[in-house]
């Protein structure tokens, strides 16, 4: 429910343009009017799991006999990824049905079961070697991530460093940048 404001911009609080924010991150389809966007990245996503059962996953088929780790029971990026291994969401056992990614990605993180991580959230364990990719492969679907600025923001110079950085971060990080 929104309330009277009488300062209020008719822009929803955290949105670029709000009051003194010029700047955002959005993963999404692109299409929220009124902001310059600058698409970023495609949303990726894979199998990750921890270590010690990695040995049980060497086909896709093997993930009949693992828990799949459920994020408030969707299997948001599994039919795209299952799809070339011409199996669908519901060849996969039930496993942790949890309320947020990052709580996701830390069950699979303490080895109870399989999990269809964010390139972006598990970009870490990776690194550290908390979670791996069993199996080879990713997924993406029609989702980006974008950096949104108010208009009348786009061309402040920070901005342009912040774009800058971000984009070579993401590039470190994740080894990719935008695709399209």
């Amino acid at each position: 429910m929104r309330h009277s404001c009488p300062h209020r911009t008719g822009k929803p609080h955290g949105e670029p343009g709000h009051r003194r924010i010029d700047i955002g991150l959005r993963i999404g389809q692109g299409n929220w009017p009124g902001l310059r966007l600058d698409r970023l990245m495609p949303q990726r996503f894979f199998p990750v799991c921890a270590p010690a059962l990695a040995d049980r996953l060497h086909h896709a088929d093997d993930l009949r006999n693992i828990p799949v780790i459920r994020e408030n029971a969707r299997l948001q990026g599994w039919q795209e990824w299952l799809s070339p291994h011409r199996m669908q969401p519901d060849d996969l056992p039930d496993g942790p049905e949890l309320a947020d990614g990052g709580l996701c990605l830390n069950a699979a993180i303490s080895g109870q079961g399989v999990f269809m991580a964010w390139a972006v959230l598990a970009a870490d364990a990776l690194t550290e070697g908390t979670l791996i990719r069993p199996l080879p492969g990713e997924a993406t679907n029609s989702e980006y991530y974008w950096l949104a600025t108010a208009p009348e923001s786009h061309r402040k110079p920070a901005i342009g460093w912040f774009r800058t950085w971000l984009r070579q971060e993401l590039a470190a990080s994740l080894g990719k940048g935008d695709d399209g």
